[in-house]
Formats: structure tokens, C-alpha cells, sequence
């Protein structure tokens, strides 16, 4: 456990209080958003007007109360608006004495959902933001490295999900709030997923492809929210539109910012670029097609690694080894079926043998 988690954690009241549901005022900066009225909700007021409040609410004392306004919501927002609409007078409430500020009870709000697995992505990276003010601006590339550290010491976050939130935190405020906005409206496509993509796929390589582009004169973060920006809105329309059905879409013009490319080739793969930052109609499958036309060898896979082959070797013989075909009796499918996959099954081991054979030759 974090230094910062053990601090915070230690001004909780141990036991939890009863204490007034009228002197508790909701957090205007609940990072879920306001509490939707769905079935689930109707469950939890069912089971509290029957059972009462099992988990205590969390709240901070207010440094100047507010008549008999005296704490603010911390956690438990949905059983907070539960208890209201089943008229009970007071609540089990865990107390938290902080003087603090804010951001130390968001750092706490956060460990807390983040051990229920309560909050999606996108209400994290609220919370994290207003737990670490200096990221509610976005941070430059170089920063990135030490939020991931930060966020993996202090947060007690895996890398790749500490990583995953920086690629969205590095985004300037006002296309952050484009995201939130977004996301708000209900749309069933993950925006977060897709702004994480953009940022993996797109913005990275292109910074080290054309650094000629990025740092002409400014710094590159102003070129990066500029074309942050473009792919953005360029996703968004084709999500609403139904052109843009996959992250796959974005990952596929990576090939642009390809290594190896000589110079001739890599000044036309910047002009492709820059057309597709300027243009709005330019969209990812045009650009993918421009990159087949132009760039075809940009597309042709670099060969694998041999540690990586023969780490894929090993694996599938281990695999061979332990598999009786015996198992295959154990399938529950027609007898024609069963028949088929032992056929299929038999015909790719030929093949494989066959592979392995000319391979053996080549290195003979």
C-alpha cells in the first residue's frame, strides 16, 4: 500500500456514524455523472427501504458548514439518492477529517472505486485529474513516463492500465471535456478506447516519423492537440455515421509512420499525413487506400523476430505434446461433425510437418 493511501485512510473514523441525511450535500464532482433512475437503481432503493443502508456512505467534514449542511459526499452517491427516495432520516456514514483539500479525498475516492472496479475508464481519468490538478491541462510527452510512474506507486495502478490513462490525460482540457461531452450523450461506442487508440496508433508514431512537422518552430505539443483534434472529430463523425465501426480502422494506418522508409518515401508519407490532418473528408479507410497506392511497401510486414518464432515453436510443441485425440471424443458434435474436425486435424499436422520440413532444408 502507497505512502499516500496509508496517510489519507488514517482520518477516517473507524466505526461509522448514523448521521443525518440532510446534513450530507451531493459532490457536484461525482466523476460518474449524474445517477440514472434504470432498474438497477429501482433494486437498490427496493433492498434499502427493506434492509437499510449495508455499505456506509462516505463523507468529508466541510471546513465551513453550511447551516445544517455539515459533510459532503465522497462515495456512495447512488445510495445516497436511494435513501433520499426511501425518506430515511439518517445513514451509516464512514467520516473522513481531512484538511486537505480536495485533492487528497479524489485520491481517496479513487482507491475506492478502483478496489469495487466501480468506475469505467473515463470517470477515472476525471477523478484523477482533479486528484492531480496539473493534469487538467494535459501534460507534454516528456511528462509521460513520470505520470505512469506516479500513477503506479501512488494509485497502486498496473502499468498498462496507468499508461492507457496518461495516453488520455496528456489531451489538452477542452478535448478532454469533447470526450466527456461525447461519452455523455449515451452513444454505445467506447469513445475512451478509441481517443487511447488515436494516441498509441497515431499521434506517437507520427511525433517520431515527422519531427520536422511536430517541431517547426513551436512546440510539438501544439501541433500534437491540433492533430489530436482532427482525428478526433474525424472519429466521432464516422462512429455517428457508421463509418468508423472498429478501432482496427484507426491501427490500420499506422504503416504510414513506418521505419526503413527512404527519404523520398518518407517525404510522401508526410504529405499524405498532412492532407489527412487538413481535410475533413479525409477519412481512415481513404487514407489507408492512399498508403496501398503510394506507400504499397509500407505495407508489407517486417519479418519476425527468430526469438519470437522460435518462442511460438516451443509453444506449440508443448501444445502437440500434451494433446491425446482422444479429446476429441470428449466434443459434444454430430459424429459427421467429430469426423470433419479429425480430418481438418490431421491435414494440418501435414502441413506443419511440411513447413517444418522446407525449414530444416533452408537452414541445412
Amino acid at each position: 500500500m502507497s505512502a499516500t493511501l496509508t496517510k489519507t485512510t488514517s482520518e477516517f473514523v473507524g466505526v461509522p456514524k448514523r448521521i443525518l441525511l440532510s446534513s450530507i450535500r451531493p459532490s457536484i464532482r461525482n466523476p460518474r455523472g449524474s445517477v440514472e433512475r434504470n432498474e438497477s437503481f429501482e433494486r437498490l432503493v427496493s433492498s434499502i427501504s427493506k434492509v437499510d443502508i449495508l455499505v456506509p456512505l462516505v463523507v468529508r467534514e466541510l471546513p465551513n458548514p453550511e447551516g445544517d449542511v455539515k459533510y459532503e459526499l465522497v462515495d456512495g452517491e447512488r445510495r445516497y439518492h436511494a435513501a433520499t427516495e426511501c425518506g430515511l432520516d439518517r445513514v451509516p456514514a464512514h467520516i473522513i477529517h481531512t484538511g486537505g483539500g480536495y485533492a487528497g479525498v479524489r485520491k481517496l475516492m479513487f482507491h475506492l472505486h478502483m478496489t469495487r472496479e466501480q468506475w469505467l475508464p473515463l470517470a477515472q481519468c476525471k477523478a484523477l485529474a482533479e486528484a492531480y490538478p496539473e493534469l487538467e491541462e494535459g501534460i507534454r510527452f516528456a511528462q509521460k513516463p513520470e505520470w505512469i510512474r506516479r500513477l503506479t506507486t501512488d494509485i497502486v495502478m498496473d502499468k498498462r492500465t496507468a499508461s492507457d490513462r496518461v495516453h488520455m490525460l496528456c489531451w489538452p482540457k477542452r478535448l478532454k471535456q469533447e470526450i466527456y461531452d461525447y461519452d455523455s450523450k449515451g452513444r454505445k461506442s467506447d469513445i475512451y478506447s478509441y481517443v487511447v487508440a488515436i494516441e498509441i496508433n497515431i499521434i506517437e508514431p507520427s511525433r517520431v516519423a515527422f519531427s520536422n512537422y511536430y517541431n517547426h518552430g513551436r512546440p510539438p505539443e501544439t501541433t500534437a492537440n491540433e492533430v489530436r483534434e482532427s482525428v478526433f472529430h474525424k472519429t466521432t463523425q464516422g462512429l455517428d455515421a457508421g463509418t468508423v465501426t472498429s478501432r482496427e480502422q484507426i491501427r490500420s494506418v499506422a504503416p504510414l509512420f513506418a521505419r526503413g522508409l527512404d527519404a523520398s518515401k518518407k517525404k510522401i508519407a508526410e504529405a499524405m499525413f498532412r492532407e489527412f490532418v487538413k481535410r475533413t473528408d479525409f477519412q481512415f479507410d481513404d487514407l489507408r487506400a492512399e498508403i496501398g497506392a503510394k506507400l504499397p511497401e509500407a505495407l508489407q510486414e517486417n519479418p519476425p523476430k527468430p526469438k519470437r518464432v522460435i518462442a511460438s515453436m516451443r509453444s506449440l510443441e508443448r501444445t502437440l505434446r500434451s494433446y491425446n485425440p482422444s479429446y476429441l471424443d470428449d466434443v459434444e458434435v454430430r459424429p459427421a461433425t467429430k469426423k470433419r474436425l479429425k480430418d481438418e486435424f490431421v491435414t494440418a499436422l501435414d502441413e506443419l510437418a511440411s513447413a517444418i520440413e522446407l525449414l530444416r532444408d533452408q537452414f541445412e
